[in-house]
């Protein structure tokens, strides 16, 4: 005998005013059940209230009740439409059973909410069938308010949003995280995006058809392009001003696709966050930082670009612009700047170095581009290309110096009128370029050596251990 025999069985006792005790049980059922158990437990619900009443109205109007809490309830007629179009195969499970399942998976006892709906309710000898997609419910039942929320026994839940860590953007981001990418202005972060994103789509990691590239810093003409390169590939770009769109539609929207579950695939492009949100702003950024860690947990993939603040960090490199919120709950980011420019090749080599990561992504990775007049945007972006790690040192090194000019010039002047011992080097350099003793000090030993290839200066040690710096041979002439 299953459960739904025992509503069969059950006896009602002469006189007792008992239209349907079904109808009871299953509302009964109803109310200790959540609605918010996701959109395969809903529909394991409906079908089987649909089964259990025969698809009755009585049965639509305890459906109906019961989903209406949910943020996703399609309206009234549209609700009455699906519950007409549930179709039932012969062999399917029993839906009472099911409900009394739920029931108890929820931590209640199906039996005493049943015997409360009506007097004389008896339970009879009876076998409960399993259902090979219900989760087994915990060995003891707790009358704690967090079980509700406990995935340890719903699984499917977490399944359901989880995708594949695959590489979306070259080595520089998985799908279903956030990741930001800061950097100056014009220095390539959407030229390398945008070349990587169609390289995504050709190679299948992401699906064009879910990709949306979110443009709002580009100039008519210059969306244009993009448009033609997106149309190649399959994916979408959208920008404020056109087609009503603007950034409060895209939190609408966004918070539409998080609650009705079709986030999954899904890969946004914001260009850039200053569009979105202020990023000096704390409350306003964390609000925005959590709309898009709430569509990464629905399945969704999301990457931001950003700027750098106009002065560097104490180490010389850049940083990101804004307050902490956003890099504090993302998955991770990265700071890019430049190793420098190749005159005779007219490219531009760029370093993107991580910041934080939650996964396989690259620490560091380099990116060469061309910086030549006349291009199209699409050679521009077929222009862009992965650089070897092995490669860039001595691009590093160039670029370093480009940095540290004036203070090389600073220190080089002090040495040459007369100005050798190394703290009256560092003093006068100090005051001669307008920068800190420290940073003078960091220069000074950076270009101290007897390679004339790297080096510029080198020291003797005195008495008392005094060291007095001297030009090297190929400083001293200019070289």
């Amino acid at each position: 005998m299953t459960t739904s025999d025992v509503g069969l069985a059950a006896p009602v006792p002469p006189g007792a005013r008992v239209l349907n005790p079904r109808l009871d049980r299953v509302r009964v059922l109803l109310r200790h059940i959540s609605p918010y158990g996701g959109s395969e437990q809903r529909t394991a619900v409906l079908k089987a209230v649909h089964h259990t009443t025969g698809g009755s109205d009585e049965g639509l109007a305890m459906a109906d009740e019961w989903c209406r809490e949910v943020g996703n309830y399609p309206g009234p007629e549209r609700f009455a439409e699906i519950w007409r179009s549930i179709k039932h195969d012969p062999d399917e499970a029993d839906g009472f059973g099911r409900l009394c399942m739920l029931a108890e998976d929820h931590g209640f006892d199906w039996q005493t909410l049943c015997g409360d709906t009506e007097p004389g309710f008896e339970v009879c000898d009876y076998s409960v069938i399993e259902i090979a997609e219900t989760p087994p419910a915990p060995a003891t039942a707790s009358s704690i308010a967090l079980d509700r929320y406990s995935l340890t026994f719903r699984r499917e839940e977490v399944e359901r949003t989880a995708v594949d860590q695959v590489h979306v953007l070259g080595r520089l981001a998985l799908a279903g995280q956030v990741t930001a990418i800061f950097g100056q202005p014009a220095i390539g972060k959407s030229l390398i995006t945008t070349s990587l994103l169609g390289k995504a789509c050709v190679e299948g990691c992401i699906d064009p058809r879910k990709c949306y590239y979110l443009d709002f810093d580009t100039d008519p003409n210059g969306l244009l392009q993009k448009i033609d390169f997106a149309r190649a590939h399959g994916f979408h770009v959208l920008s404020d001003g056109f087609l009503n769109f603007s950034s409060r539609k895209f939190l609408e929207e966004l918070e539409d696709l998080i609650r009705s579950g079709s986030a999954v695939g899904v890969t946004i492009v914001l260009d850039t966050a200053k569009q979105h949100v202020s990023l000096m702003d704390k409350e306003r950024l964390a609000a925005f930082a959590s709309r898009l860690r709430s569509c990464s947990k629905a399945g969704g993939t999301v990457i931001v670009l950003a700027h750098v603040n106009k002065n560097v960090g104490a180490n010389g490199k850049p940083v990101y612009a804004g307050v902490t919120d956003l890099v504090e709950q993302i998955d991770a980011y990265y700071i890019l700047s430049e190793v420098g420019v190749d005159a005779a090749t007219q490219t531009r080599t760029v370093l993107f170095e991580n910041g934080k990561s939650r996964g396989p992504i690259a620490r560091r990775v380099s990116f060469r581009y061309s910086v030549a007049e006349g291009l199209s945007y699409a050679e521009l972006l077929d222009s862009v290309v992965e650089v070897e790690e092995t490669d860039l040192p001595e691009m590093q090194r160039a670029a370093q110096v480009r940095t540290d000019a004036v203070l090389i010039d600073a220190v080089a002047a002090c040495i040459a009128a007369g100005v050798v011992a190394k703290m009256d080097l560092v003093s006068a350099a100090a005051e001669r370029s307008g920068l800190s003793k420290r940073t003078v000090l960091e220069v000074l030993e950076r270009y101290t050596g007897r390679d004339p290839a790297v080096h510029r200066w080198a020291f003797t040690v005195h008495a008392r251990g005094e060291k007095r710096y001297a030009l090297l041979d190929c400083s001293a002439s200019g070289g």
